[in-house]
């Protein structure tokens, strides 16, 4: 799943597009992650970043707990 599928295209574009100014040249793809769901919970609703956090998780880009099965923590 991708943010665009967790949110459709519109809300997510927009999210994006308002997390994306403050982004720096040494932004981590966790900090990114951090940044568009903090603007969807901004932008949207608590709902719509669970979904957001989601997302981002199925591709280990968030600072949740690990989701392989036997994982170290």
């Amino acid at each position: 799943m991708t943010v665009r599928t967790a949110l459709g295209a519109t809300r997510a574009n927009t999210a994006i597009m308002n997390a994306q100014y403050t982004f720096t040249a040494v932004t981590t793809m966790l900090a990114a992650a951090a940044t568009v769901i903090a603007a969807v919970r901004k932008l949207h609703t608590a709902c719509a970043a669970s979904a957001a956090t989601a997302a981002f998780r199925a591709r280990s880009l968030d600072e949740g707990p690990p989701q392989t099965p036997g994982a170290l923590v």
